[in-house]
């Protein structure tokens, strides 16, 4: 079982701890640290600095734009780090952050597209 949690919200699920792979419920604390600290409008670049200096491996990182090709700020910035067989997603939308543990994708990565 996997859980959602949204900082702020007294009634958050946690991570089932045990049901997920190795280190899980370690990567949904270091996502939340890193998305509280990060600000209500974090960049791309900075959530992927502040991932990799809370020492995840930059090859488990990807981090959605924050940016359109037209320039405009995106309404919401999500990170992942995948780890086994999971992937611990984070996202900054409204100065609100969730954070949740989905299953890889077939081709072993947690977004579809190119953000890595």
């Amino acid at each position: 079982m996997t859980g959602t949690a949204v900082a702020g919200n007294p009634g958050k699920a946690a991570p089932s701890s045990g049901a997920g792979a190795p280190g899980t419920d370690r990567l949904v604390r270091i996502m939340e640290a890193v998305l509280r600290d990060a600000g209500p409008t974090p960049g791309q670049e900075v959530l992927r600095s502040r991932l990799l200096a809370a020492g995840v491996a930059s090859n488990a990182v990807e981090v959605s734009v924050s940016r359109t090709p037209t320039g405009l700020d995106v309404d919401a910035v999500e990170a992942a780090i995948s780890s086994g067989a999971e992937c611990v997603v984070g996202e900054v939308r409204d100065g609100r952050i969730s954070v949740t543990v989905l299953p890889l994708l077939g081709d072993g990565r947690c977004f579809v597209g190119d953000a890595r």
